[in-house]
């Protein structure tokens, strides 16, 4: 959208038409109807904002609550990168300093500046300059993201720990470093959710990617990405300071970090009384040279200071050079010593490098559960097979509300079965073919649909099926229908399906029931809309804590 400040369109005479039209489009904006995230939407909301100032002035709080910068194309005439215009910072709220593509191509990401000579890994120097200047006067920003090539400054982070309102933080693909005396003098008290991955961490699960850049080959050769994973020592400093001055404020809800940035030790030392959601992520911690070296700890030290925790989510990669498939992390450490703090747990998500052996006949009060495939990109992850889950699953599992499940082999109606007598609680259940591919399946469509139908609670179902190749959209809705009509409490039905180049993704169909009283003339019947959409590598809720 164009910045500059507002100018009435010319030859604008009619101001009571575009009055009454501005005020049916306000009504839109304020019901929440309209998706400002869909770019289309946006794109149509910034032209309409053009019409008059009323427009306007209830648009601009829409379309900029959520930023990034810098922009490719907003470059003065001497090569300095242009920030917003003043007028528009308050109504930042999510604020996201995310490097373009383009510029991480070179060897030297472009308006990168050499930041320590001897490693030759890069600082943007004063090119971000125009950034931090203007965001000591935007107290308005709930969310930092940051996702660049180069080492933030010491200086931007004191800035960012000092909005008095952020929330959220993230740091992604991003290298950091900080000095030993770095430390903001009152860190931001609101904060509630830090998620720290470092850079080249990608991830693989199942058969997405999260991020869709990490399918582009030349992407994950950016120099700048290979050169940082060397100099993790930096960013595994920077990480426990930024979780020191995290933790002292007692007020975090939600901790995401990867192993290669922070190891299960270094979180003991810290506290966590409120917090209610820890996700792991990245390699596998090595194991103990011998039974006395305690030095890298245990996930369970961690979630014993954890009174609150709720939602634990082990999201590690399975290594290359290690037989694939073999879990590579007890999640109970001694089987002598029953792990007691497993019952508080209401949602579990492991990735096959967890050893759940023992675990799950101790999580009582478990209601959500996932078993995932997951490999750092380049590596294929291995997935379960479904023979091997019915010994995995211990009693404490019974009562469950949500499983999902990425399995190696394709699912059978005798495996859904299983499932559905095993967990007749069951509200929301996903299958996910690792292998999935194209073609005919081997058993009846409708055979899935009758064995999940005596689940009574089941309103959600994403299930892998075969598709042949040339099936078109008109047969995937016709399937949708029909398990509408044969599991009539259904709400929501997806399909693992692949695009035209090779993706895959889930196809889902919402549910809309419309029944008509016994004795009207006209019959019961339902409707379907359809919606497409990628899952996030996170697990069920990105925003849950």
């Amino acid at each position: 959208m164009d910045c500059s400040p507002y100018h009435p369109r010319e030859g604008c005479q009619n101001r009571g038409s575009i009055n009454s039209s501005s005020r049916a489009l306000l009504a839109l904006l304020s019901s929440g109807i309209l998706d400002t995230e869909e770019p289309s939407s946006r794109a149509a909301l910034s032209q309409l904002s053009t019409l008059c100032k009323p427009v306007r002035q209830r648009a601009l709080p829409l379309l900029f609550a959520s930023v990034k910068w810098p922009h490719p194309q907003k470059i003065d005439s001497k090569q300095q990168l242009q920030f917003f215009p003043r007028e528009l910072w308050g109504y930042f709220r999510s604020f996201s300093l995310e490097w373009p593509d383009e510029w991480s191509l070179q060897e030297r990401p472009r308006w990168g500046l050499y930041h320590i000579p001897l490693t030759g890994d890069y600082d943007a120097g004063t090119s971000i300059e125009p950034l931090i200047e203007s965001l000591v006067h935007i107290p308005t920003i709930e969310t930092f993201r940051l996702d660049c090539p180069f080492f933030p400054s010491n200086r931007l982070f004191k800035i960012i720990f000092r909005f008095p309102k952020l929330r959220y933080l993230v740091v992604c693909d991003t290298p950091i470093y900080m000095t030993p005396s770095w430390g903001p003098e009152h860190p931001c008290s609101q904060l509630e959710v830090i998620s720290l991955s470092p850079a080249a961490e990608a991830l693989n699960v199942g058969n997405e990617v999260g991020d869709p850049r990490l399918l582009d080959a030349e992407y994950q050769r950016y120099p700048h990405r290979e050169k940082f994973m060397k100099n993790i020592a930096f960013a595994r400093g920077a990480a426990k300071r930024m979780l020191d001055k995290v933790a002292s404020t007692q007020n975090l809800l939600k901790l995401e970090v990867s192993t290669a940035l922070c190891d299960f030790t270094t979180l003991t030392h810290m506290a966590w009384d409120r917090l209610k959601t820890l996700v792991i992520t990245g390699p596998v911690p090595p194991k103990p040279l011998n039974t006395y070296d305690r030095w890298q700890g245990h996930v369970l030290d961690v979630v014993e200071l954890m009174p609150q925790l709720k939602n634990l989510r082990l999201l590690l990669t399975q290594e290359g050079g290690r037989a694939e498939g073999i879990p590579q992390l007890a999640l109970v450490k001694d089987a002598r010593a029953p792990p007691s703090v497993l019952s508080r747990l209401s949602t579990l998500a492991v990735s096959l490098a967890v050893d759940l052996t023992g675990a799950l006949e101790w999580t009582t009060s478990l209601k959500s559960l996932s078993i995932l495939a997951i490999s750092q990109v380049p590596i294929k992850p291995t997935a379960i097979r479904q023979d091997a889950v019915p010994a995995l699953l211990g009693e404490g599992t019974r009562t469950l509300e949500r499983l999902r499940l990425i399995v190696e082999d394709e699912p059978s109606p005798s495996f859904c079965k299983w499932i559905a007598e095993r967990f007749p609680a069951l509200k929301h259940l996903e299958l996910e073919w690792k292998g999935f591919v194209d073609g005919e399946t081997p058993w009846g469509w409708d055979d899935f649909a009758k064995v999940l139908s005596v689940l009574p609670n089941l309103t959600s179902l994403r299930l892998a099926l075969k598709f042949p190749v040339t099936s078109d959209m008109d047969r995937k809705f016709e399937l949708a229908r029909e398990f509408a009509r044969l599991v009539p409490t259904l709400r929501t039905i997806g399909f693992e399906f692949q695009n035209d180049f090779g993706k895959d993704g889930w196809m889902d169909w919402d549910i809309t029931r419309r029944y008509t009283p016994p004795n009207a003339q006209s019959r019961k019947g339902s409707s379907l809309s359809l919606t497409r959409h990628w899952r996030s590598p996170d697990v069920w809720d990105i925003n849950a804590y």
